[in-house]
Order: C-alpha cells, then structure tokens, then sequence
C-alpha cells in the first residue's frame, strides 16, 4: 500500500487522503445518527464533497491555465469561473446547512459539520505539502552525504605519507 500511495500525484493523495479522513470521520460520527441527530455525519459528507469538488477546480482550472494552448482570455476566464465556483459551492452548503440547522430546525444537517467539512482539505494540503518536502529531503541527503565523503576519503589520501 505505501508503494501505491508513493506513486501517486499531488492531487491524486490529496483525493486519496481526503476519502480516507472522510470516511473515518463519517464512520466515528455515524452513532449520533441514532440519537436523532444524522445531522453530524451528513454534515461532514456535504462540506468534504464541496471541499473535493473545490479542490479539483484548483486542480483543473490550473492546468487549463497553465496549458501551452490556451490563451491569455481563456486562462482569465476559467481562474474567474473556478474561483466564483468554489465561492458560490462553500456558500450554499453554508447557507443551506444554516437552513436545516437553524431556521427549519431539521436534523438532517448541521450547518457546524459542513464547516468542519471544509476544514479538512486545506490540512491535507499542507500535510501533502510536507510529505513531498520530506521525501525529497531524504532524496537530496545521500547525494550531500556521498560527496562529503568522496571529499573526505581525497583528504585522507592528501593526508597519508607516500612511501619514496
């Protein structure tokens, strides 16, 4: 398995990281749904499918804007097109949460998982973030490590008394 996680894309861990947090949140709040309160755990399912589906507009609209084919216009569009979907997509799972939690009081979402929802890809950015800095960290070491050594086994040959 850490093989596989090791071939992934940037993208593809986040997605990856994200399903599993989700999934294990999702399964930790799911009692609650017996004590008349569902709301938890479909609250958190509702602000990771928008955080998700906020994440691959980044994604996507990244590299259609940073294709070599596309024009100056096109790219400005689609950074103002994926930057109004995400904006509108967290906006209507706040306010619809917000409905359901506070003005029709049902219990079938809360308008503080949703939040909570949300939180939760910008952390595994980071994290991917610094797993990425890590392992090329360890990639960049052993590199530093043999040419410190090559210089130091030349010094020591410098250092020894040849035999004339």
């Amino acid at each position: 398995m850490k093989k596989h996680f090791s071939d992934f894309t940037s993208p593809q861990r986040v997605c990856f990281l994200l399903g599993v947090l989700t999934l294990v949140v999702f399964i930790a709040l799911l009692p609650f749904a017996f004590f008349d309160n569902p709301g938890l755990s479909f609250g958190w399912l509702v602000g990771n499918a928008i955080s998700l589906l906020a994440y691959l507009s980044i994604v996507f609209g990244s590299k259609m804007i940073l294709g070599q084919g596309n024009s100056k216009g096109l790219g400005l569009g689609l950074a103002t097109f994926f930057s109004m979907f995400r904006f509108l997509g967290y906006g209507v799972g706040l306010l619809f949460g917000a409905l359901c939690t506070f003005y029709w009081h049902n219990a079938w979402l809360n308008f503080w998982t949703v939040f909570a929802g949300y939180m939760g890809m910008p952390l595994l950015v980071v994290l991917n973030h610094f797993l990425e800095t890590n392992r090329e960290a360890k990639k960049s070491v052993p590199e530093e490590m043999k040419q410190e050594e090559s210089l130091s086994k030349e010094e020591q040959k410098q250092e020894e008394p040849s035999d004339e």
